[in-house]
């Protein structure tokens, strides 16, 4: 399976935003921007899907299976229906984007956690990771449309 250099660059802008919108869960607006973003892609990806054919349309539709499932599932209806293990990534980036969602004492010992930042965060995290999951699903979809054509050929 080959990546074109405009699929890198895809990979890149949503990593990177992802990270930015990390880095900034604490403002109340970046998780409503990150939301709204999620949900326009999607519904641009389910349109494309019409007015598209043959690799593209099967890329939009690995995107909006993968990514459509994931977001409904951990963004949509969270909860332990679906637990693909997702937490455990964006744990570790939750100390290093955001160490001030511990609560500590004078002497810096954590108290307790500062829960509205924690939950934002997760759900800033898991909407980023729908975005990836999309893709990955594109790419898959799209490998195995070229291997059925490829078997379609040989038999005519």
């Amino acid at each position: 399976m080959s990546f074109s250099v405009k699929q890198l660059l895809a990979v890149v802008l949503i990593i990177s935003a992802g990270f930015a919108a990390l880095a900034n869960a604490d403002k109340v607006i970046v998780n409503s921007m990150t939301q709204f973003a999620v949900l326009i892609v999607l519904v641009l990806v389910a349109y494309g899907n019409w007015v598209s054919d043959q690799e593209a349309r099967a890329f939009r539709i690995g995107f909006l299976a993968w990514g459509g499932i994931y977001f409904l599932f951990h963004v949509v209806m969270p909860g332990n229906y679906l637990n693909l293990g997702t937490d455990w990534l964006l744990y570790p980036l939750l100390n290093t984007l955001q160490p001030e969602v511990y609560e500590r004492d004078s002497q810096g010992v954590i108290t307790g956690v500062h829960g509205g930042l924690q939950h934002r965060f997760l759900l800033i995290g898991h909407r980023s990771l729908t975005l990836f999951v999309g893709l990955i699903g594109g790419w898959v979809t799209v490998y195995f449309y070229r291997k059925r054509q490829r078997m379609l050929e040989k038999q005519a």
